[in-house]
């Protein structure tokens, strides 16, 4: 037998390293494409966002104002006797018993109440409302102050643990009789269920809404 005759050529060893070279280079191309994706991506959680402060734009470091957004739709109310205006959800209704002439007489039943039965929320604003009541609150906003940019917003707030004279499923926020406006005391109670746990946002989205017009008759 001739030993020098020509044997088959064994390809498997030559394919080997071309298909790792593939192998590698899928790889370096998939890893680019994940790092560019969370280069490109930002994730925002919306239960981080507090509506009722401006929130920094994360791309290019600007104000934004979501407030703007969650009352774009909603319905204007204004009383030209006390200069305030404010906005509401539009699913409130409106009972307004505040007086619409400077010569009317004010008292206790001079009130203005918003409501939305189907989420069981109530707005009341009472106007002098020394002599009746008590109100039993869930949380008082012991200090509020305005700007025209913020509206009414909390400067400083109590939670009060419930007791005997809360009422059951409901949660009771009431602003101290600091907020005085053309000479009269304006006296703020919002309610809501107390699963709701946008309740507290709705009212402090309201706040923030409000326009006094006539500053030199406003006091906190």
């Amino acid at each position: 037998m001739d030993n020098n005759a020509s044997r088959p050529v064994n390809n498997k060893k030559s394919i080997v390293p071309i298909i790792f070279g593939v192998l590698v280079l899928i790889l370096i191309v998939g890893s680019g494409a994940y790092y560019l994706g969370t280069q490109n991506t930002r994730i925002i959680d919306v239960n981080q966002i507090n509506y009722s402060q401006p929130t920094a734009n994360p791309e290019n470091n600007t104000a934004i104002n979501p407030v703007d957004v969650s009352t774009a739709n909603w319905k204007s109310y204004s009383n030209n006797v006390f200069g305030l205006s404010f906005k509401y959800p539009s699913a409130f209704t409106v009972s307004d018993k505040l007086p619409t002439v400077k010569s009317a007489v004010i008292g206790a039943s001079s009130n203005l109440v918003l409501e939305d039965k189907l989420k069981n929320m109530t707005l009341s604003v009472w106007v002098n409302p020394d002599g009746f009541g008590p109100f039993f609150a869930d949380k008082v906003y012991e200090e509020v102050s305005y700007s025209d940019s913020k509206g009414i917003y909390v400067v400083r707030e109590t939670t009060i643990p419930k007791n005997e004279d809360s009422i059951p499923g409901t949660t009771t926020i009431m602003t101290r009789q600091d907020l005085q406006v053309s000479g009269h005391n304006l006296f703020l109670v919002f309610t809501y269920d107390e699963n709701d746990i946008d309740g507290e946002k709705v009212f402090k989205d309201m706040l923030s809404t409000f326009s006094l017009l006539n500053k030199a008759g406003v006091s906190f």
